[in-house]
């Protein structure tokens, strides 16, 4: 996360012209957010990941703010840092995908970043009809080197008529 902080930063200062005492602000608040929401995960700081910000995240470190009796100007202030973060790690396709097809025969999503080691995509399969499906195999390639990727054989799924 230290990279899309620190990518964040440079936007505020380059692209919306903050000052530094407005680019301090956002760093300290964020960094506050970052590392409660590290040692909620029990993880370092330097593990966490775009994903880990979620709703739940973001609720639970309000919480705590209020808890420690932290002003409600100061507490808007950090919530105003956060959806700001947030909306540009969505912009840079950081958090979601940058872009989706969903079809009949496939579902295909791009992202701008994906961290090293594990990553997760969810997406929801509807099977109308009972039987036995098999779905291709999952493959993950770099856009522009398709000579890195990664595949993994999908299992079968059955669905039964419910009784």
């Amino acid at each position: 996360m230290k990279e899309q902080l620190q990518s964040f930063l440079e936007f505020l200062r380059l692209n919306r012209n903050a000052s530094p005492h407005t680019v301090a602000a956002y760093d300290s608040d964020l960094s506050q957010f970052l590392a409660f929401t590290a040692a909620q995960q029990r993880k370092k700081s330097t593990e966490l990941r775009p994903a880990d910000i979620d709703l739940p995240a973001v609720r639970a470190f309000m919480a705590d703010l209020y808890r420690q009796g932290q002003a409600r100007a100061s507490v808007s202030r950090k919530l105003s840092a956060l959806r700001t973060f947030t909306r540009y790690m969505r912009r840079e396709g950081w958090i979601e995908p940058a872009y989706e097809e969903r079809r009949f025969d496939a579902f295909r999503a791009y992202y701008s970043y994906v961290p090293k080691g594990s990553f997760l995509v969810e997406y929801t399969l509807r099977l109308n009809n009972a039987g036995s499906f098999v779905l291709p195999t999952t493959r993950v390639e770099a856009m522009y080197a398709p000579e890195m990727f990664g595949e993994l054989p999908n299992e079968a799924l059955k669905v039964r008529v419910a009784r």
